[in-house]
C-alpha cells in the first residue's frame, strides 16, 4: 500500500512457499485499489512455449455487494467497481522467490518494464499482451490500478474456468 508502505499484508493461513511459488489452496487473494497494488509470481512450466499471456477470468454468477470492504460477505468470489484498467509491470526479481511475510510496498523489486494495460470487468476473460517466456522460469509482476476510484477484490477459485 502506498498509504502504509511498511505494512506487511497477511498471507493466507494455509499457504506455503514452494519451488513453484506461493501455494495457498483457497487463499489466493487479489486486491487492487488506487493505493494498493498486488505482486504475483508465476513459473512457466510448459516445455516448448515461447510466448506467454496472463489470463483473468471473472464469472457471471459472482455476487457483487453494493460498496465498501465491510459489505463484502465471505461468499463473494470477486468484485469490480465499473471497468478497471490495470497496468501490469515486470519486476526485477530474477529467480528470487519473494517472501510474503516480509514483502511491503517499500521493498518490492524495482520495475523492469511495462507489459501492458488490461481492462477488467465482470463476466469476462481478459488476456494480457504476449511476452517472451522461457521454460521453467519465474516471472514476477506488479498489478497497479490505472483507473480513478479503482476497486478489485477477488479470491481465486481452485476450479478451472468453465467454457
Amino acid at each position: 500500500s502506498r498509504q502504509d508502505p511498511d505494512n506487511v499484508f497477511p498471507a493466507g493461513p494455509r499457504g506455503h512457499m514452494t519451488t513453484f511459488g506461493w501455494v495457498g489452496p483457497d487463499d489466493r487473494h487479489f486486491v487492487l485499489t488506487n493505493d494498493i497494488s498486488t505482486v504475483g509470481q508465476f513459473r512457466t512450466r510448459d516445455y516448448g512455449v515461447q510466448q506467454c499471456t496472463l489470463h483473468f477470468y471473472f464469472p457471471a454468477e459472482a455476487k457483487r455487494p453494493a460498496h465498501d470492504w465491510a459489505d463484502i460477505p465471505e461468499v463473494v468470489t470477486w468484485e469490480i467497481r465499473h471497468h478497471v484498467d490495470v497496468k501490469i509491470w515486470f519486476l526485477e526479481a530474477g529467480e528470487h522467490l519473494l517472501n510474503e511475510r516480509t514483502l511491503t510496498y517499500n521493498n518490492i523489486p524495482a520495475r523492469s518494464h511495462h507489459l501492458g494495460t488490461v481492462t477488467l470487468s465482470g463476466n469476462s476473460t481478459i488476456m494480457s499482451g504476449r511476452f517472451h517466456c522461457k521454460t521453467d522460469t519465474l516471472y514476477t509482476f506488479e498489478f497497479e490500478c490505472a483507473t480513478e476510484n479503482c476497486f478489485v477484490d477477488s479470491w481465486q477459485d481452485e476450479e478451472p474456468p468453465k467454457g
